[in-house]
C-alpha cells in the first residue's frame, strides 16, 4: 500500500498531512459560488481545496528528464541540420551557435498539441520525428533543441518550470504533494562558460538570455529541486523612456522622445518593427504620437535601431497649444505618464493577483519658456510606495540647472522629473489590497502630472 500525501485547506486553514488509510472521505455542503473577477490567483490561493497525490518530484522530474534525454539522442537529422543552421561558419562562438539553434527551432517547430503532461510519458516525440514534422508541445521543442545542441557540442540540461510565479502561497500547497498540471512546460538550460541560459521560451527576435519566465517556478532534477528563474539583470524587461521637452512662450512644444528596450520588450518591439508593412509601420509612428497629442506633428524621421541591444526608438514632435496660460502662469500635464495597476478594481471578493515581472522608467527634462523660470506647482519632491513582494512605485521633481547633461537646456534651468515602476508577482489580501489600492491611486493622481510655471 503506498502512502498518500494530502494537501488541503478547510475552512480556509491550509495543512498537510499523510495517510496510508484503506478509504478517505470528505464531505462540503452549503457551498458559496465564487465571483469571477480580473486578476484572481490560483484557485488553491483563494478557495478552499483538497488534493491527493502518492508521486514525488524527484523521482517524476527525473523519469522525464531521462525520456527526454533518450529522445533527444541518436538523431541522424541534427548533424546535418548544425550544417545547414551554422553555414559552415565553424569559427562561431558558442553564444552566436546557441542563437541560430534557438531561432531555427523558434521558426521551424511550431507550438502545437496537447500540454505534456497531459500524455503518457511514451508520447514524448523523438527528434527526428519532431524535425519531420515540424511541430509540437513544450517537451517535443525541447528535445528537438537539445538534439541540435548535443550535434554542436554545447552542454545542457532540462528543466521543468511552470507559468506562475515562484510565490510561497502557490508553490507550498504542491511542494510535498506533487500535481502534474503544476510544471506544464519544458526548458532547455545552457550553460557555457560561468553564464545560464534558458531555451524554448522566446523565439528569434529576443537577445539571447532573455527568458519569457523571469520569476517563475522550475524544478531541476539530482537534487537541485525547486527554484525561480533569474536571468542576468541586463537582459531582465525594462523600458526606458526620456522625454526632452522645450516649451515655447506660444504654449507650443518641441518634444523629443529617447526610448530604450530590454528584454522581452526589446523581443516583442523587434518583432512589431520588422514584421509591419511601411504603411502600417507609418501608422504606428502616428499612434505613438497621438499617445502625446492628437495634434501633435512628427519631426523629421523617426530612428529605430533594435539590430543591437537594448533596442532604441527616437522620435521628435511639435505640439501646439500643449501648455495653457492664466494670470502669469503657464501649466500643462505631463504626457504619457505610467498607470499602476489601472485595471485593479475598487472593490473585490477574490485576493488580487499581480503577475509580472517588468520595469519601467520614466524621466521627463522639461525648459520652460525664457520668463517663467518660477515653478509654482510640480510633482512631489520625493515620494515611493513599496510593497513585501517587491512591487515598487517611485516618483521625484528638481527645478535645477545642476548636472546639466541636456544639450538643449544648457545652462538654463529646467524640472527635472523621474518615475519608476518595479513590478513583481504578488497576491494581495484584503488588508493588503486597500493598501494597494490606495497607493498607487496617489502614484496615479492627476497631481503627479500637473506642472505650474510662473511668469517673473
Amino acid at each position: 500500500r503506498i502512502p498518500l500525501k494530502i494537501s488541503e485547506r478547510i475552512n480556509g486553514v491550509p495543512q498537510e498531512r499523510t495517510s496510508d488509510d484503506a478509504e478517505l472521505g470528505w464531505t462540503f455542503e452549503n457551498i458559496s459560488p465564487k465571483s469571477r473577477e480580473n486578476n484572481m490567483p490560483p484557485f488553491w490561493c483563494a478557495s478552499d481545496f483538497i488534493a491527493v497525490s502518492s508521486g514525488d518530484w524527484n523521482k517524476y522530474c527525473s523519469t522525464l528528464n531521462e525520456k527526454l534525454i533518450s529522445a533527444s539522442k541518436d538523431s541522424k537529422k541534427s548533424d546535418a541540420l548544425i550544417a545547414s543552421i551554422f553555414g559552415g561558419g565553424e569559427k562561431l562562438s558558442p553564444l552566436e551557435k546557441c542563437r541560430l539553434i534557438r531561432n531555427y527551432a523558434a521558426k521551424m517547430i511550431k507550438n502545437a498539441g496537447p500540454k505534456f503532461f497531459e500524455l503518457p510519458e511514451k508520447c514524448v516525440g523523438k527528434a527526428d520525428d519532431i524535425f519531420s514534422g515540424g511541430y509540437g508541445n513544450s517537451a517535443d521543442r525541447a528535445v528537438a533543441l537539445a538534439a541540435l545542441l548535443n550535434a554542436a557540442g554545447i552542454q545542457y540540461d532540462f528543466v521543468f518550470s511552470s507559468q506562475l510565479p515562484f510565490l510561497n502561497d502557490i508553490i507550498a500547497p504542491f511542494k510535498n504533494c506533487p500535481q502534474s498540471f503544476f510544471l506544464d512546460s519544458v526548458l532547455v538550460r545552457v550553460r557555457i562558460d560561468d553564464r545560464k541560459f534558458f531555451l524554448n521560451d522566446s523565439d528569434q527576435y529576443a537577445q539571447i538570455g532573455t527568458t519569457a519566465s523571469d520569476g517563475k517556478i522550475a524544478f531541476a532534477p539530482a537534487g537541485e529541486g525547486f527554484f525561480k528563474i533569474t536571468p542576468d539583470e541586463e537582459f531582465k524587461t525594462k523600458t526606458s523612456s526620456l522625454f526632452l521637452i522645450k516649451l515655447e512662450n506660444d504654449g507650443s512644444a518641441d518634444i523629443r522622445i529617447s526610448e530604450t528596450f530590454s528584454g522581452m520588450a526589446f523581443a516583442e518591439m523587434k518583432k512589431t518593427l520588422e514584421e509591419l508593412t511601411p504603411e502600417n509601420l507609418r501608422r504606428l509612428y502616428e499612434e505613438k504620437a497621438s499617445e502625446l497629442s492628437h495634434s501633435a506633428v512628427i519631426s523629421g524621421t523617426p530612428l529605430k535601431n533594435f539590430d543591437t541591444y537594448p533596442g532604441k526608438f527616437e522620435m521628435s514632435l511639435k505640439i501646439p497649444n500643449f501648455a495653457n496660460f492664466a494670470d502669469n502662469r503657464i501649466y500643462f500635464s505631463l504626457p504619457k505618464r505610467p498607470r499602476a495597476l489601472a485595471s485593479a478594481q475598487f472593490s473585490r471578493e477574490n485576493p488580487f493577483f499581480l503577475n509580472e515581472v517588468m520595469k519601467i522608467k520614466n524621466t521627463f527634462v522639461i525648459l520652460p519658456p525664457p520668463a517663467y523660470e518660477t515653478v509654482e506647482i510640480m510633482p512631489p519632491k520625493e515620494k515611493e510606495f513599496s510593497f513585501p513582494c517587491g512591487l515598487r512605485l517611485k516618483i521625484s521633481s528638481q527645478f535645477t540647472e545642476k548636472n546639466n547633461s541636456f544639450d538643449f537646456a544648457k545652462d538654463k534651468k529646467y524640472l527635472l522629473i523621474e518615475e519608476e515602476l518595479d513590478f513583481a508577482p504578488g497576491i494581495f489580501h484584503e488588508e493588503e489590497y486597500r493598501k494597494l489600492l490606495n497607493e498607487t491611486g496617489m502614484f496615479n493622481s492627476k497631481n503627479n502630472s500637473i506642472v505650474i510655471f510662473k511668469r517673473q
